[in-house]
């Protein structure tokens, strides 16, 4: 005599499996995305580094390293000055880094893209680029209310803030790396 009901699977043993594998699915995608997580990562570590070095800057010597009395931005492939402050590597008796002290260390670049590219001679720097070969843009509170106001963007209560405009390399549309 057999058994009523062997050989049947029961309800909720599909519920399970189809359940299982949507859990499984899931984390499938999860780790299918994480490449273009990892591939922003170097840049976001540039953009934490630049921010990190300026708001040291201000520690260490009671401004930010710049000159002025209004908010600016600065452009990592125009404002070298100011990377060589952030970097110890002034020279002469305008520096503001008077201690050459090194606040911003970041890896080093190729051809104009994905870090910090030195000039042919190697005795000064040419810039800082995003993986895309845009420069970071780094907007310093000089008037010290202790915030900035990204341009067709928010007032954010910070004194440093740090953005590049992303693979399209025009501001907003979604692709913009930003540390706030």
């Amino acid at each position: 005599m057999r058994a009523e009901g062997k050989g049947k699977i029961p309800v909720f043993a599909i519920f399970l499996g189809v359940g299982g594998f949507v859990v499984i699915f899931s984390v499938f995608r999860l780790i299918g995305n994480r490449p273009t997580i990892c591939k922003q990562t170097p840049d976001l570590f540039s953009a934490t580094a630049l921010e990190t070095a300026a708001n040291g800057f201000r520690v260490e010597y009671g401004r930010m390293p710049a000159r002025g009395v209004t908010d600016i931005i600065c452009r990592t492939d125009q404002d070298i000055p100011f990377l060589l402050a952030l970097l110890g590597m002034e020279d002469g008796p305008d520096r503001l880094n008077t201690g050459s002290v090194k606040f911003l260390s970041v890896k080093e670049g190729k051809g104009k893209k994905g870090g910090l590219i030195y000039t042919e001679d190697g005795k000064s720097v040419a810039g800082l680029f995003d993986r895309w070969g845009g420069p970071f843009f780094v907007m310093l509170d000089l008037d010290g209310d202790g915030k900035v106001e990204i341009p067709n963007g928010p007032v954010l209560q910070r004194r440093t803030a740090v953005w590049t405009n992303g693979p399209d390399g025009k501001p907003g549309g979604g692709d913009d790396l930003k540390t706030w």
